[in-house]
């Protein structure tokens, strides 16, 4: 993200405890947010084998 963004905007959009650093956590958060809604639209789109036993 940093690579990205820079880490300036890192810090302004996760840093919720005002320490001037990127908010691990927050971070974390929003990705698996952001991977979730992903994935819902990938699996409603797109036939995904399934090896069910």
């Amino acid at each position: 993200m940093v690579l990205r963004f820079g880490e300036q905007e890192g810090r302004i959009l996760t840093d919720r405890d005002n320490t001037g650093e990127i908010g691990a956590a927050v971070l974390a958060s929003r990705l698996q947010a952001a991977a979730d809604e992903i994935n819902g639209y990938i699996g409603r789109r797109a036939l995904i084998p399934c090896r069910c036993r």
